[in-house]
């Protein structure tokens, strides 16, 4: 389940945990935190911010009311496909407003049916120079417990998991980390999440990297210990006005259920969405593309 301009307004406990993150899931549930720091958070389905050198976080609270509209799915040589999408913004800073962000959800579709898709654009409105900015956006938590007598699941390179990509869900685990992506596979199913970031005012790209997290235990409401797969940024030396934009694509399976049994878990996964963010009169690129229109 998806979800982008919920919130309470009160502090409640745990508030932004139980009703602020921007997706949920009956299978692999949602994670609380049980400290300060990044792991303790477990950032989990959330982008977790901080200007203060990563020492302290903060993540989405209160937003605006949700707009709604229409994202396109073009396939070569088929018919268009459109999809709602959803926008909001937000301040994880709210007592100053230095750093706001406008967030785009963009569910699963025919075409991506285990993906779904996040633009985030983040503006620093500060006076000064802000030193440097970290951000950690979280896919699906899940299970890090392998199957059998293993106390850990498998740390496989990309190039060397065909064996395992090409097995069942729930039969295969591993980890696997490359410079564009992270995918834990667990008797519980896959997770995984592919990122991009790049800077406006600078021109050029944003330095992502993607790793598999170890959260605190206990952090999840359903496994008791669990990995997430994250992308971290950082961003050095903001002005005022200046901007980052962060894509993420989100990749969630569960073992067992209804599962594409024509496709391999290799298949699912490098048929990744490819995202576009433009106005119409900019020519498409030759292959299956997600074009997002920002309100």
């Amino acid at each position: 389940m998806l979800s982008l301009g919920q919130f309470v307004a009160w502090p409640m406990k745990a508030t932004q945990a139980k009703y602020c993150k921007f997706a949920y899931s009956s299978t692999f549930g949602f994670s609380v935190p049980t400290g300060s720091l990044i792991q303790q958070i477990a950032p989990d389905n959330t982008l977790a911010l901080s200007k203060d050198g990563a020492t302290t976080w903060s993540v989405k609270w209160k937003c605006s009311t949700a707009k709604y509209f229409s994202a396109r799915i073009q396939q070569l040589g088929s018919i268009e496909e459109v999809t709602l999408a959803a926008q909001v913004i937000w301040s994880p800073w709210a007592h100053d407003g230095q750093v706001t962000v406008t967030t785009t959800l963009v569910p699963p579709t025919s075409r991506w049916p285990d993906w779904h898709v996040r633009v985030h654009r983040i503006r620093y409105n500060g006076r000064d120079k802000l030193r440097s900015l970290h951000l950690v956006e979280g896919g699906f938590a899940i299970s890090r417990v392998p199957a059998g007598i293993a106390r850990n699941l498998p740390l496989f390179l990309e190039k060397e998991d065909s064996d395992l990509f090409n097995e069942s869900l729930g039969k295969s685990q591993g980890i696997f980390v490359g410079q564009e992506s992270a995918l834990v596979i667990s008797p519980a199913g896959a997770s995984g999440i592919r990122a991009s970031a790049s800077t406006f005012t600078y021109g050029r790209r944003a330095m992502t990297e993607h790793e598999v997290m170890k959260p605190d235990s206990n952090t999840n409401l359903i496994a008791q210990r669990t990995l997430i797969p994250v992308a971290n940024n950082e961003v050095l030396g903001l002005d005022s006005g200046d901007e980052i934009e962060l894509v993420t694509a989100v990749f969630a399976v569960v073992a067992g259920g209804e599962n594409d049994q024509t496709r391999s878990l290799r298949d699912r996964w490098m048929d990744f969405p490819k995202v576009h963010i433009q106005s119409p009169s900019i020519d498409q690129k030759n292959e299956d593309s997600l074009i997002i229109i920002p309100l």
